[in-house]
C-alpha cells in the first residue's frame, strides 16, 4: 500500500565539530591555551628549513653555498634575478610558508587581545591568580615580531591588530615601514605591561633552562623592538631616519 510521509524539519544540523573562535573560546582558560602556543608557531616558523633564512643568508654574503635547495642558488645569483612569486616554482615554500604562518600568529593573537583588552575578560587560574597580563603581554609580543618580520621580509603588508574591524574596516596593504612601526608599537605594550606586574610563563609556552619572567619577556621584547628598527632600512636616507637613540634605549 503506498503512503506518503510529510515533515517541516529543517535538515539544516548545525555542526558542532566545527565551532567559530566565539564558541572555541567561550571559557576564558581558552585563551591561555591559545596564548601558550604563539611564540612556538612563530620560532618554528621563522627558524624552519623551508622558510627565507638560508636564501638571504647567502644572498646577504654572509655564507655561501652552491646548492639550489632553499632558494639559495636563485637568490644569491649576481646580477640579481626577479624573484619567481608563482605557486609553481619548486622553492615556492621559502616565501609562502612564513607569510602564511606570521598571519596565522597575528589572526590568533589579535582575537585574544580584541577578548581580553577591548571586551576585559579576565583569565583566572584555578589559585585565583589574574593570569591576563602575562597572556597579553605573550600576545602582543607574538603580534608584535610577527607584524615585524613580515615588514623585514615583504614590500607591502596587511598591518592588522585587535584594533581592526575585520568586517567593516577597510583592509589594504601598506609600506613595510608602517609595519615596523605598528610592530614596535606592540611590542612596547609587551613590555608596559611586563613593567607594571609579576609572573612567570609556563614552561611549555617558552621551554628555556630559566622560566621566562615578566623581567625576561620584557628583555626579548626590547632586543627585538631594536632589531626591527635597526635591521628595516633599505636605503642610506632611511637608514638615516632611523631614530637610533630609541634603538640604543631598546638595546640597553
Amino acid at each position: 500500500v503506498p503512503f506518503l510521509i510529510v515533515s517541516c524539519e529543517d535538515l539544516v544540523v548545525e555542526n558542532l565539530n566545527d565551532p567559530d573562535f566565539a564558541m572555541a573560546t567561550s571559557n576564558p582558560s581558552d585563551l591561555k591555551g591559545i596564548a601558550g602556543g604563539l611564540i612556538n608557531q612563530w620560532f618554528q616558523r621563522t627558524h624552519e628549513y623551508d622558510g627565507p633564512a638560508l636564501g638571504l643568508w647567502v644572498m646577504a654574503d654572509a655564507g655561501t653555498c652552491s646548492w639550489g635547495n632553499g632558494g639559495m642558488r636563485v637568490l644569491s645569483n649576481e646580477p640579481r634575478m626577479v624573484f619567481d612569486n608563482t605557486p609553481a616554482y619548486q622553492d615556492a615554500g621559502i616565501n609562502e610558508l612564513l607569510y602564511s604562518t606570521m598571519h596565522s600568529v597575528i589572526s590568533q593573537a589579535n582575537d585574544i587581545l580584541k577578548n581580553t583588552v577591548l571586551s576585559d575578560v579576565k583569565i583566572i587560574s584555578e589559585a585565583g591568580v589574574d593570569e591576563t597580563p602575562m597572556v597579553n603581554a605573550v600576545a602582543y609580543l607574538a603580534q608584535g615580531m610577527s607584524i615585524g618580520y613580515l615588514g623585514l621580509l615583504y614590500d607591502r603588508v596587511f598591518v592588522i591588530t585587535e584594533d581592526v574591524d575585520l568586517a567593516n574596516d577597510e583592509i589594504v596593504l601598506k609600506p613595510y615601514n608602517d609595519a615596523i612601526a605598528t610592530a614596535v608599537s606592540s611590542l612596547e605594550k609587551c613590555i608596559a605591561i611586563c613593567d607594571a606586574n609579576t609572573f612567570e610563563v609556563p614552561y611549555s609556552w617558552i621551554p628555556s633552562l630559566n622560566p621566562y619572567t615578566n623581567t625576561s619577556i620584557a628583555e626579548l621584547a626590547h632586543s627585538m623592538a631594536a632589531r626591527l628598527m635597526a635591521y628595516a632600512p633599505r636605503n642610506k636616507a632611511e637608514n638615516e631616519a632611523v631614530n637610533w637613540q630609541k634603538v640604543y634605549d631598546h638595546a640597553s
